[in-house]
């Protein structure tokens, strides 16, 4: 749902959950959990938060 990936001191986030990244309680608390995960390093200093959807973030997931 959320992967993070870190290059020349740049950590990407990158939201994958289809199809238009709704928000949902997991999604805030693995987003959360990999900004607690970045707090520990220090191999980054740019955040680069992006969609692999059409959309980045569509709101929140109504289902729920």
């Amino acid at each position: 749902m959320i992967t993070l990936t870190t290059t020349d001191g740049i950590a990407t986030l990158v939201l994958s959950r289809p199809p238009v990244n709704a928000i949902s309680d997991e999604l805030i608390t693995l987003f959360d959990a990999k900004l607690d995960e970045l707090a520990k390093r220090s191999d980054w200093k740019v955040l680069h938060l992006r969609s692999d959807q059409k959309v980045f973030c569509a709101g929140a997931d109504l289902k729920e």
